[in-house]
């Protein structure tokens, strides 16, 4: 059992980290936000839809390179959790063999299916078959490196060494600000020389990683070691994760291509824009999950159930909260916020992002229970029934579009009653891999989660749709300022304990010098 003092320790070091990741996400947003309006007007409606769907069929096979990411996060922090250094070291030699066969695998399955199903499942104009056809190549590369950076990252976020992580990121998105400036200059085919410039971004990105690794941690450096039973625990672990993580294949590129089939690229162009905006909303969960997954896996390692169980459930719940208060205002103010942002905003893209907000913001609850389920490393059944539940989306989706004919965002409704189901699945599951009370949960995360944004939504949403409908600067000023003040007393009283309240109560009192 962890002393208080250590406890009181974590909890400074996870409130760190989170807000460095803060800085960084703020950054990273910015540019994010205005490199997507430049690269949209450079590359039109038509080629943005391409980017969206080729890179999708690039990454179809992310899938793989995901669930060995997430074995081997868990095992680094699990092995540090128990401090056992000599594991940890023959456990990242293992990582890295396991990476090698696991690029050549991706390699041949993107140059054989991946390329099969670009020409034939993908609605390209003719006369742009041969741009589309090397920025899928330049995509491969690009994707391949990026795999091959997993270890090293999540070597870095493992001993929570989240300053440097930070940086490689801050650098890499003034990097993809830069190419798009050089794409603007450039006389060359404008979306194939996007995808050699994206390539280079990722050779830069794979080296800082390796070196910081290579500088920093001795057991990354490379000594052959093999353990057989070892290797198949890794295989093991990560194959099951391969079950849950091809939901990802079939909600996010199988939908692009359905999309992409029944209404053709344009629409593509709006979900795109739609996956921004909910991306930079939903990196302020993300990131707190970054600083918080080592510690939820390292209290389960040593033993301390309890205090890993407490932290998971608050991580859901503040999560939830760090998420919401960005969500509500951006709900109600996204006609203003699209149209301030984009030249021309796609048809379909308000809807769109709105009801992909609403899914993340339920899947907000659920990011500490994975979490926690990777901890007890009891992961068969949980992967087996929720990956094969978000498998139901793709079939949902389709019989909407073909059977009711109904209109481009109902592929976002699908995903978010399957989101629903899928939450209520892995509170069973979980309780049962790693004994997580379900009462528990919901009375300390669901109920408070759900009574606080109920109170906070009412004032600023009748303000957005009965005082002042119509975008403007002054609905903007009004609705966003309301949103603040609606949301966070009813956060503060309504969603966090007395202790939490007071926790961050000094915390801001420490950085304003009170």
């Amino acid at each position: 059992m962890n002393p208080p003092s250590t406890v009181s320790e974590n909890n400074k070091r996870i409130a760190k980290n989170t807000l460095m990741l803060y800085v960084k996400m703020a950054f990273t947003t910015f540019v994010g936000i205005f490199a997507t309006r430049v690269l949209l007007q450079a590359l039109g409606a038509d080629d943005y839809g391409l980017v969206t769907v080729i890179g999708g069929v690039v990454t179809m096979f992310a899938f793989l390179s995901g669930t060995m990411s997430a074995s081997c996060s868990r095992f680094f922090n699990f092995e540090l959790g128990q401090k056992n250094t000599e594991r940890l070291k023959q456990t990242f030699n293992l990582t890295q063999l396991i990476y090698v066969g696991l690029v050549v695998v991706l390699l041949l399955l993107s140059e054989t299916v991946g390329l099969w199903f670009l020409e034939n499942k993908v609605v390209i104009p003719p006369e742009r078959a041969d741009a589309a056809f090397w920025f899928f190549q330049f995509s491969v590369v690009t994707f391949l490196l990026s795999t091959l950076s997993i270890p090293y990252s999540a070597l870095i976020i493992s001993h929570e060494n989240i300053k440097t992580f930070a940086w490689i990121t801050i650098f890499e998105a003034v990097a993809r600000l830069g190419i798009i400036y050089l794409l603007s200059l450039s006389s060359f085919d404008k979306l194939s020389f996007y995808g050699a410039l994206l390539m280079i971004i990722g050779v830069i990105h794979f080296s800082l990683n390796y070196l910081v690794c290579r500088l920093k941690y001795l057991e990354s450096r490379f000594a052959f070691f093999w353990d057989k039973r070892r290797f198949i625990e890794l295989l093991a672990f990560g194959g099951w994760n391969l079950w849950g993580a091809m939901s990802g294949l079939f909600t996010n590129v199988f939908i692009n291509v359905l999309l992409n089939n029944y209404f053709g690229s344009a629409v593509n162009a709006a979900r795109g824009v739609a996956q921004q905006v909910s991306g930079a909303i939903t990196s302020f969960t993300t990131n707190f999950m970054t600083a918080t997954n080592p510690q939820i896996i390292k209290y389960y390692a040593a033993g301390d159930l309890p205090q890993s169980h407490l932290l998971t459930m608050r991580a859901s719940r503040i999560g939830f909260f760090l998420l919401f208060f960005f969500a509500l205002p951006a709900w109600l103010l996204m006609p203003f916020v699209l149209g301030l942002w984009l030249e021309e905003v796609p048809d379909h893209t308000v809807w769109f992002t709105r009801l992909i907000l609403i899914q993340v913001v339920i899947d907000a609850l659920s990011y500490p229970l994975a979490t926690q389920a990777q901890a007890s490393g009891k992961i068969a059944l949980y992967q087996s029934v929720v990956g094969g539940t978000l498998w139901l989306t793709l079939p949902l989706a389709w019989v909407l579009l073909k059977f009711f004919s109904a209109p481009p965002e109902s592929v976002a409704c699908a995903a978010i009653a399957i989101s629903c189901v899928c939450l209520g699945l892995r509170l069973l599951l979980v309780r049962r891999c790693a004994r997580l009370s379900i009462r528990a949960f919901v009375g300390k995360t669901i109920l408070p989660a759900c009574l606080a944004a109920g109170v906070a939504v009412i004032v600023p949403a009748w303000l957005a749709f009965s005082v002042m409908p119509t975008p403007s600067w002054t609905q903007f000023f009004v609705i966003g300022s309301v949103s603040v003040l609606c949301s966070v007393p009813a956060i503060a009283f309504l969603g966090l304990t007395r202790d939490e309240r007071s926790a961050f109560t000094r915390i801001i009192r420490s950085r304003l010098k009170i």
